[in-house]
């Protein structure tokens, strides 16, 4: 048992329930997840209602097949809707953060869709540099199964399904849709020229660039868009039954 650990992350529930009630509950339908992702996996933790009867990973068996993989349907392991909806769950909070109105950005963000080929957890910081001089557009920090102290890969085994980690990044002022595009159909020697070519990923010291002919090092930019161009494909793909 970690306080601080504990301490941390229970703030964090307590402002991602205060903007639930605010944006969510007011129907922002727009900042709901989709179903792609209410349906992952939150393996090893259990349903809420298994938690509340006592029953934790440690003593409840995972919803695996015949072969050990994991099972269609999910009457233990935990997803994202089990624990989405904060009315259902047999606590609160003494006080909400003070947000009385939804947060509107005004003007569009743009949003990077990366692709990386690493399986660790920690921050993914999205950087540039003219040569002298790094600079970190966006960070994305993620937690990924079980990492033993010096690998390089996770130990959870649905982690390890994986052959990449989606990154999305803002880089709004820094990268276009257009940029992207013109990255694509330049031929090699003008791709230096481009804004992505110059874009590259720093995660626990290592450097992750878009042109490397190292495969374990290579990062891959799979789309520039604005924001709300990104909901709507995800949306899309999620309508088309993407998982």
């Amino acid at each position: 048992f970690d306080p601080i650990f504990f301490l941390h992350h229970s703030n964090v529930e307590r402002q991602f329930m205060s903007w639930q009630k605010v944006w969510a509950d007011s129907g922002g339908s727009e900042s709901l997840p989709p179903k792609w992702l209410t349906e992952t996996r939150l393996y090893p933790w259990t349903k809420p209602s298994l938690v509340n009867e006592g029953r934790l990973s440690h003593d409840t068996p995972a919803d695996v097949d015949e072969n050990g993989k994991a099972a269609k349907t999910t009457t233990n392991d935990a997803t994202v809707k089990d624990w989405w909806d904060y009315r259902e769950l047999k606590y609160e909070y003494d006080e909400d953060v003070h947000v009385d109105t939804s947060l509107e950005s005004g003007a569009s963000k743009v949003l990077m869709t990366v692709w990386t080929p690493v399986l660790t957890s920690g921050s993914f910081d999205l950087c540039t540099s003219n040569g002298s001089q790094e600079r970190i557009i966006d960070s994305v920090s993620l937690v990924i199964g079980n990492n033993p102290p010096g690998s390089a890969t996770t130990t959870c085994l649905q982690c390890l399904k994986r052959s990449h980690l989606t990154l999305v990044y803002d880089v709004t002022g820094f990268v276009t849709p257009f940029d992207l595009k013109y990255y694509n159909l330049s031929k090699k020697v003008r791709k230096r020229d481009s804004v992505i070519y110059n874009l590259y990923v720093r995660h626990k010291g290592q450097k992750y660039t878009v042109e490397n002919t190292d495969p374990s090092k290579i990062i891959k930019v799979k789309s520039v868009r604005k924001s709300e161009v990104h909901m709507r494909v995800i949306r899309k793909g999620d309508a088309n039954g993407r998982t």
